[in-house]
């Protein structure tokens, strides 16, 4: 009985205590939260993406991993292709002896097309960057037909040449199936030959 006595002694004391009691609980939660939830999650969000975006890199890394084989195959490829090109390139070491050399292509193939090279004349070479252009100038005079056939067998040789001049005219308004033709052939050497004759 004296316990009970007591109790009801205590009860109206926290009663009055009361709004006292549930500020300190409150301040214990809000203090709980800030001093060990809050950092807990934090850390949390912070590993999580961490965790992201390291996971996205990887998977970047495997997708250029996982085409190294093809982008291997594509330098091959296009290896291959530049010294398939290179080796149509004209073979003389120097500017004047490869000149010969297409000189002596540019006459080949005008005999074939029964083309008749009236002059012909080494021009300047040009310095391109790795490369050397030999230009050589020749004159004929030829039907309509010889030329566009000398033209095709330009463009479709083995040696890579270009045409980066030419001047064409007719010789018989009256009957224009000769022409008179001015025309710059050129060819390429690797830059590691002499400029120099």
């Amino acid at each position: 009985m004296d316990s009970i006595a007591k109790l009801k002694d205590i009860y109206p004391q926290m009663t009055k205590s009361k709004p006292v009691l549930i500020g300190g609980l409150l301040f214990a939660i809000i203090l709980f939260y800030l001093l060990i939830v809050n950092p807990i999650y934090k850390g949390y969000t912070n590993a999580k993406e961490g965790i992201k975006t390291k996971t996205e890199s990887y998977k970047s890394s495997l997708g250029i991993i996982s085409e190294k084989n093809s982008l291997m195959e594509k330098l091959n490829a296009a290896e291959n292709k530049f010294k398939e090109t290179e080796n149509r390139l004209l073979q003389g070491a120097r500017p004047p002896i490869a000149a010969a050399e297409l000189q002596q292509i540019i006459k080949g193939m005008s005999s074939i097309r029964n083309i008749d090279i009236r002059a012909e004349k080494v021009l300047q070479p040009e310095i391109f960057e790795g490369y050397i252009g030999i230009p050589v100038e020749i004159e004929f005079q030829s039907s309509m037909n010889s030329l566009k056939e000398f033209l095709f067998d330009l463009e479709h040789s083995s040696v890579i040449m270009f045409v980066p001049e030419m001047k064409v005219r007719v010789t018989n308004t009256m009957d224009p199936t000769d022409v008179q033709v001015n025309m710059v052939i050129e060819g390429i050497i690797k830059k590691g030959a002499s400029v120099e004759g």
